[in-house]
């Protein structure tokens, strides 16, 4: 969570440090990419209030903006508050997914498919990018939204993509390139959806 927290998120503006009551756990630090030298130990020398992680915003002055348990509420804090510009997270989030999230090298497209299973049109859409005008046309990855089970290959834990991307339905597309250019597809009509995929894939097929 941490590391995508600061691949997305951090930034000239932003940037995070962890307290641990007690030690600091290295192996767990390694294990989740965690930079040691953002981590301090209170050495148990006071005493945390709550035993669930707390989080805090601390402007330039040193002075409190703002606290919460719920670490999606610090991301939507970050978003509304604008902390960052929005081209920017977006240019984070992409390189992100690019390097963590897509699997493949070829020359496709790449189709990043925000999916909530369950909803009615996540299951048309399923059939739909098992076509094989989709299929030949991109290279198809997809993020789970938050609430799915940990067995799912990749989830939006404390919807850091949404709020990066305002997404606000499900199905909802990315899709990027190998030069950067990315068009987000929001709620369409599924009846409509092959087309505005397609119709992208074939204007970036006369570009190249």
């Amino acid at each position: 969570m941490i590391h995508r927290f600061e691949s997305l998120y951090c930034s000239e503006k932003l940037d995070y440090v962890i307290y641990w009551e007690d030690a600091i756990p290295k192996n767990l630090l390694d294990k989740n990419l965690i930079s040691r030298e953002k981590n301090f130990s209170l050495q148990g020398k006071y005493k945390l209030s709550s035993v669930t992680p707390t989080y805090f915003m601390i402007n330039s002055d040193g002075r409190l903006e703002f606290a919460a348990n719920d670490f999606e509420l610090i991301i939507k804090k970050i978003v509304s508050d604008q902390i960052n510009s929005q081209d920017l997270m977006i240019e984070n989030a992409n390189k992100y997914i690019k390097s963590q999230v897509i699997e493949n090298t070829s020359d496709k497209l790449n189709l990043i498919y925000f999916s909530m299973t369950g909803c009615p049109d996540c299951m048309v859409a399923e059939d739909l990018l098992n076509s094989e005008p989709v299929k030949d046309a991109f290279e198809i990855s997809t993020i789970y939204s938050k609430n799915e089970m940990d067995d799912k290959k990749y989830i939006d834990k404390y919807n850091m993509f949404l709020n990066i991307y305002g997404i606000d339905w499900y199905p909802s597309f990315l899709i990027l390139d190998k030069n950067g250019e990315y068009k987000f597809v929001g709620k369409t009509p599924v009846e409509k959806l092959e087309d505005a995929l397609l119709n992208y894939a074939n204007k970036w097929e006369v570009k190249k």
